[in-house]
């Protein structure tokens, strides 16, 4: 078993004088101050502790936008083709990839725990935003638990050649299911700071004597809201490129078990299954919801226990 686990997601002298003369001529830089990675430091601890937990928020997107590419690009390199290839064109190069080596003995089972807390999460979160102001106390300003993702073989041992893909397939799964964990509930963690930045505003004349520091800070506090709303938008960016990636993956290495996807199938089947059931007819004798959407995750018999391994 390939086990991903997650305790836990920049020439002449003359040249350089006209540069510098443009570079004096330029307006002031509009990049939210948050959004570079310089503290905001006000002196006053609750302000502070804003500013600080946004910039937080914005280095966590920061850095997904980049894992996630980075993830599929090695995935991609393995089965060789261009780091840039469409979504698409990965899944199908390495459905083939694994398919090749069903054929060879070598069946994959990867497994995802913990997607359906943040699937619930994001229900939740749903739920909450018609419900309105009432739902307000149970926004929760952390993610739920990182999800893992574990890929085994229980057909054979893996040779070296084979197991060099099945580490990267570990590892895209091991990052995707975390980027999607994160970036899936970020929305759900801002709402508070967006409710917070409005009672900060609100205190400004009693927490700053000094009317050119009040305004500093009002300024910094727009920014800085006006900063959350994109990282939302950021955020559920990447998070559906992750679920796509998971989807691609939980796949492309499922091959000990027929039909479609364990992971994709159970949440279409939690979905589904929130919808009264179609009556059933004559042509359909029964309803889709009534069937198992996923079969049981098998057990891997204790001959199998020697080839779990952490990459």
């Amino acid at each position: 078993m390939i086990a991903a686990w997650m305790s836990a997601g920049r020439m002449g002298a003359g040249w350089i004088a006209a540069s510098a003369l443009a570079l004096a001529c330029m307006p002031a830089q509009t990049t939210p101050l948050v959004a570079t990675g310089q503290p905001v430091v006000t002196g006053n601890a609750d302000y502070d502790r804003f500013f600080a937990e946004v910039s937080e928020l914005w280095r966590s997107v920061e850095a997904a936008e980049r894992d996630l590419p980075d993830a599929q690009a090695a995935l991609a390199r393995r089965v060789g083709i261009p780091e840039t290839a469409p979504v698409d064109v990965l899944g199908a190069r390495l459905r083939e990839r694994t398919a090749r080596l069903a054929v060879e003995g070598l069946t994959l089972e990867l497994e995802f725990a913990g997607i359906d807390a943040v699937d619930s999460a994001e229900e939740a979160s749903a739920t909450e935003s018609t419900a309105g102001d009432k739902a307000v106390g149970s926004i929760p300003s952390q993610p739920p638990p990182t999800p893992t993702a574990t890929l085994r073989t229980p057909g054979r041992e893996p040779e070296r050649r084979e197991l060099r893909l099945l580490e990267v397939v570990a590892q895209a799964a091991l990052s995707g299911a975390t980027l999607y964990a994160e970036m899936g509930t970020l929305p759900r963690r801002t709402r508070p700071l967006e409710e917070n930045a409005a009672g900060l505003r609100s205190r400004l004349d009693q927490a700053f004597a000094d009317a050119s520091q009040r305004a500093r800070v009002q300024n910094d506090l727009a920014e800085a809201a006006a900063l959350l709303g994109k990282l939302n938008e950021r955020s559920r960016a990447v998070a559906n490129a992750a679920d796509t990636l998971i989807s691609l993956l939980d796949e492309a290495a499922n091959t000990a078990i027929t039909g479609a996807a364990r992971r994709r199938a159970s949440r279409d089947a939690a979905r589904s299954s929130a919808a009264p059931p179609a009556p059933p007819t004559p042509a359909n004798p029964g309803s889709a919801t009534d069937r198992p959407a996923r079969p049981p995750t098998p057990k891997p018999a204790p001959a199998d226990q020697a080839r779990d391994f952490e990459p």
